[in-house]
């Protein structure tokens, strides 16, 4: 237990009124005798305790508010930190969404090219199909016409 200090060999000489009821003071006598204390002793030992359970209190309470300084500060560097990062991240992310909405713009393009190549080679290939069937019907209709000219001939 704490004990309050004397100043060298001080003696206590003063008094303390204390009102309380008969019972009150009998529990705190029976309890400063099983501790082996007069009811004096047990009233400065317990008020001694106080004082210092008080100061124990506010040295927690200091060393509390000093590690939330240490905290607030500590929270301040980071969130500059994740600023600083986020803003190194964000360039990039923003011109790479810049990249993708010219590479869909440009598939776009792409894409109708590609449709007007399949029609233009749609167009080519009904072209050869024609050009095909009047070359082959070509030297039909001259041998027709060169036996319809010798026909006339013999008649004529």
């Amino acid at each position: 237990m704490l004990r309050a200090a004397k100043a060298g060999s001080e003696r206590a000489t003063e008094r303390v009124a204390v009102l309380m009821t008969p019972a009150e003071k009998a529990a705190y006598a029976d309890h400063a005798s099983r501790m082996g204390l007069s009811l004096g002793q047990f009233f400065r030992e317990a008020g001694a305790s106080y004082a210092s359970a008080g100061a124990e209190e506010r040295a927690d309470a200091d060393a509390l508010e000093s590690a939330l300084k240490q905290l607030e500060l500590s929270t301040a560097r980071t969130e500059a930190a994740l600023d600083s990062a986020l803003a190194e991240v964000r360039a990039p992310v923003t011109t790479v969404i810049r990249m993708n909405d010219k590479v869909e713009a440009m598939a776009g393009l792409m894409k109708e090219q590609q449709r007007r190549i399949d029609e233009f080679n749609g167009r080519i290939i009904r072209l050869e199909t024609v050009l095909e069937i009047a070359l082959h019907r070509a030297p039909l209709q001259s041998h027709r016409l060169a036996e319809s000219a010798s026909d006339s001939g013999t008649l004529g």
